[in-house]
């Protein structure tokens, strides 16, 4: 996410499409399954991304995350 936050200038957008890991029973969650995801983030995960790399949240719910950078 860092990498990521680094490519969008003030005054853009970062749009993320992730289902939040909520303290789901990681024995039976289907997403712990899917290859393609090897790091799992919550509500909490982003408020925290968003205060470090200097972006406003606009929307921030599973599985959708909508944040823009501060100009």
């Amino acid at each position: 996410l860092e990498l990521l936050c680094s490519f969008v200038k003030p005054g853009g957008h970062l749009a993320v499409s992730t289902n939040f890991y909520e303290g789901q029973d990681l024995k039976t969650w289907w997403y712990l399954k899917d290859p393609s995801h090897v790091v799992f983030y919550n509500q909490k995960t982003f408020e925290h991304v968003a205060r470090e790399h200097a972006f406003f949240m606009i929307y921030c719910d599973s599985p959708h995350v909508l944040m823009k950078k501060n100009i």
